[in-house]
């Protein structure tokens, strides 16, 4: 029996080690970000040309990403203002409560992306940079290569007793030589219409050394000599040993051209990753960093850093549904903090606790972004505010209202309006008085938000229209009773007067 069982145990245990090993061979195989179907637009670059269209290309997707970024920041602070305009300018608790919890979200969303958001552009304008240096570089190839030397003017000279002749060349234009330049990527290649960031691994980057020693072959050409004897000369480092079996003959010539083959493009593909896996960190890191590296590393190393933040988020406007809010951290605790009907929650993180505040905000903010747009933007983006500026007082729409001056004129204006028929109310309520009655209900029912009015006696609350009821007070300062109370009150009054009229009677 007990040998079954540590056989039963082996098993179980050899079981364990190989769904463990498997485990670890998925987690490291899932860990590999290696990418396989790279980008084969460097394989195109057979020439500067193409190298610099390339290059501009890329530059204007880094820079699209500062674009993209800079959009998505302004678009969410823009939308932040708006729900922190509409919290102030609420008509009821409740109201300023859902609104300055979405702007609170939203604030929270800003703040944490900006310092990554931040570092990525200044990732990118680093690499943009270097790209704009070394594109200066190809284009400025492009023209020395349609040049060839010439002798400058009346170039020619000797010194009387020197023994040395002196050629003054230049470059002059020609028609024809380098590369036809690429302005379309119709022209760059017929498979490739973008560059595909996600999918680049190689780049191609001519160093500066490969511009001047491999691009520009020029060919100076000493003719004219009566009689050279001796078999050819291959190419050598000395100029007289060409010279040493050819006879002046008082006619000889010097010509200018562009070597043959015209130039060799001497850029080659250079991995951007190692091992082609952006998780593995730019391939260029260790070179970039030694003190002299080339431009050319420094810029391929930039190109990569670049490309791993192309896609960071500058803030992009998050869901705002009441499933997305739903057991949101800092949502529950304003709502909390704000609303009295959840103010006795302790640990709004706690979804045991806080069920009630939790099941509040899902209703509350809508199932999903349809309803959510319906309740809480569509009533702004339609809703007209008084703006009262100096001596001047206009209706503007609420997402119309663009200067701080403008907002504030409007909150200002909007809770002195407030105050006013607070105290208006409290003077003019008779003493226990109800403020919801019969008539108001009624009003107020089945009312949308962008209807439920607080001078029309209405307040929405809980996803609905409701009257809006409080309590009033008497002269005295203490709260009274309702209105049928008060009215027994006043017989008790009459009844100690006639009473009393009886006694002296």
């Amino acid at each position: 029996m007990t040998g079954r069982k540590v056989s039963i145990t082996s098993k179980s245990l050899l079981a364990a080690v190989a769904a463990l090993l498997t485990l670890v061979y998925a987690t490291k195989s899932a860990s590999t970000a290696a990418i396989t179907d790279a980008d084969t637009g460097p394989a195109q670059i057979t020439d500067v040309c193409k190298e610099e269209f390339y290059l501009s290309e890329l530059r204007k997707e880094l820079a699209a990403g500062i674009t993209r970024r800079r959009t998505q920041r302004q678009g969410l602070l823009k939308i932040q203002k708006k729900y922190r305009l509409a919290a102030d300018l609420a008509s009821s608790t409740e109201q300023r409560c859902l609104y300055s919890a979405l702007a609170a979200k939203l604030e929270e969303k800003a703040e944490s992306v900006q310092q990554q958001a931040d570092k990525a552009d200044d990732t990118a304008t680093t690499a943009m940079e270097l790209i704009d240096e070394h594109v200066g570089k190809l284009k400025y190839a492009q023209k020395l290569l349609k040049t060839k030397p010439t002798v400058d003017g009346s170039g020619y000279s000797r010194a009387s007793s020197g023994g040395n002749i002196h050629l003054e060349l230049t470059r002059e234009t020609i028609a024809s030589g380098g590369c036809a330049a690429i302005d379309s990527w119709a022209k760059f290649s017929n498979t490739h219409t973008a560059i595909n960031t996600a999918k680049l691994t190689e780049i191609k980057i001519t160093p500066d050394t490969e511009l001047t020693t491999k691009i520009f072959k020029d060919k100076i050409t000493i003719g004219g000599f009566s009689t050279c004897t001796g078999s050819a000369v291959a190419k050598t480092p000395t100029f007289s040993s060409v010279l040493n079996t050819c006879t002046v003959s008082n006619s000889e010539t010097v010509t200018y051209a562009r070597n043959a083959p015209d130039y060799i493009y001497g850029g080659t593909a250079q991995a951007v990753y190692k091992d082609h896996d952006p998780d593995q960190g730019c391939k260029d890191a260790a070179a970039a960093a030694e003190p002299g590296a080339t431009d050319d590393i420094k810029l391929r190393y930039a190109v990569c850093e670049a490309l791993k933040i192309i896609q960071t988020d500058g803030g992009k406007v998050p869901p705002l549904n009441g499933k997305a809010l739903k057991g949101d951290k800092l949502v529950t605790n304003i709502l909390r903090n704000c609303l009295p009907a959840y103010q006795a929650v302790s640990k709004p993180w706690d979804s045991v606790e806080a069920k009630n505040l939790n099941d509040f905000i899902e209703s509350t903010y809508g199932a999903d972004d349809g309803k959510f747009k319906d309740i809480f933007d569509t009533p702004l983006d339609s809703r007209q505010i008084t703006v009262k500026l100096n001596d001047k007082s206009e209706d503007k729409a609420l997402t119309a209202l663009s200067t701080a001056s403008e907002r504030n004129a409007a909150t200002s204006h909007s809770a002195g309006q407030r105050n006013k028929k607070e105290i208006e109310t409290s003077k003019k309520q008779p003493a226990g008085a109800p403020v919801a009655s019969k008539e108001s209900e009624e009003k107020c029912k089945d009312k949308t938000q962008k209807e439920c009015k607080e001078e029309d006696g209405c307040v929405f609350k809980g996803g609905k229209c409701e009257a809006k009821v409080t309590t009033t007070t008497g002269t005295d300062g203490k709260t009274n009773t309702t209105g049928s109370n008060s009215f027994v009150i006043k017989k008790v009054h009459l009844l100690l007067a006639f009473s009393l009229a009886l006694l002296n009677f």
